[in-house]
């Protein structure tokens, strides 16, 4: 902790300098439960956010953009302390600040609708949830028109998209998950580029949410799509050895495993244990790495597709048709 030893030293040195209430001391104290929040001791970082709320309030005013960063951090640690009613509390005095100071369409309210929508996630509450993520999106779509290559506005845009994805998948609309999946998708590549984790995860999520909604051409593309950026990656020589190396692999095989499930509801066994078959060579290459600790799940998991495997085939040959594959 000796970012926060600091941290509390300059804080020590202000107060005595400035007094209890001074905006020297807010930062200060602001500062010190960053540091707690890194170190993810969330009591004593919301304890101290709080500190640093009272303490801007009363050098710069209650409506004072500083008021309010200070007050969405302890909504953050809130939220991951799970006290869900007071992070919403938080989070909503949080906007109104914004509100107040820098007016209804300034970018920064997005982020907070965002976390207010994740809090009503969590409530289970989907339609105040669709609303927050709503909001913060048409603030992000407005600041987007007035800056089209702004980084991280598209980015903001792409995480509101995604929030709104996953709050569509839990409604099982899969449909409008998967519409607003592919916007997401495209505003991360062009900040992210094509082979960030970030977007093969949410290209993963939309080629599921494509499966559910009955587009399993489009799904299959997808995951073909995905297996593509991985071979750029492997020749790149990123994450090709040790667990990077296992990650990738067991990545690949549910890949293949998800396609072949897709090839199932098509119909087409052969194309079913084709992917079958390719799943399992990627789970033999993850049993043949040593140094891997997982070694028993990885075989369990072997274990189970091999009989799906050898199930198909008995199925292909009593049909006449594992000849051709």
């Amino acid at each position: 902790m000796k970012l926060y030893t600091c941290l509390r030293l300059s804080f020590d040195v202000k107060e005595k300098k400035y007094g209890n209430l001074h905006e020297e001391v807010g930062a200060a104290l602001h500062n010190v439960g960053i540091a707690y929040l890194r170190a993810e001791r969330h009591t004593d970082a919301v304890d101290t956010f709080g500190k640093a709320v009272r303490v801007r309030k009363g050098a710069l005013g209650n409506d004072h953009p500083d008021v309010a960063v200070s007050l969405v951090k302890a909504g953050i640690c809130n939220l991951l302390l799970h006290r869900f009613d007071v992070a919403l509390v938080v989070f909503r005095e949080a906007l109104s600040v914004r509100r107040h100071s820098l007016g209804a369409l300034h970018p920064s309210l997005a982020r907070v609708y965002n976390n207010i929508g994740c809090v009503h996630v969590e409530f289970n509450d989907i339609s105040q949830a669709r609303r927050a993520f709503e909001g913060a999106l048409d603030i992000q779509r407005n600041a987007l028109c007035h800056e089209p290559d702004n980084g991280p506005l598209m980015f903001g845009v792409a995480t509101t998209l995604s929030n709104l994805g996953y709050l569509y998948s839990s409604q099982e609309q899969y449909g409008k998950a998967a519409l607003v999946m592919k916007e997401a998708l495209s505003f991360q590549e062009q900040v992210l580029g094509y082979i960030h984790s970030t977007v093969l995860s949410t290209m993963d999520n939309l080629a599921d949410a494509c499966a559910k909604s009955s587009e399993g051409g489009l799904a299959l593309k997808c995951y073909n799509e995905i297996l593509c950026r991985f071979e750029t990656l492997d020749e790149a020589g990123t994450g090709v050895e040790g667990e990077q190396y296992n990650r990738r692999r067991r990545a690949e095989a549910v890949i293949f495993y998800k396609m072949s499930r897709i090839n199932r509801q098509q119909n087409d066994k052969g194309a079913e244990l084709e992917k079958l078959r390719a799943a399992l060579r990627a789970i033999r290459a993850i049993i043949e790495n040593s140094e891997l600790e997982d070694t028993e799940a990885s075989k369990r998991l072997e274990r189970g597709i091999r009989n799906e495997v050898e199930q198909l085939e008995k199925e292909l040959r009593h049909s006449g048709n594992i000849e051709w594959l």
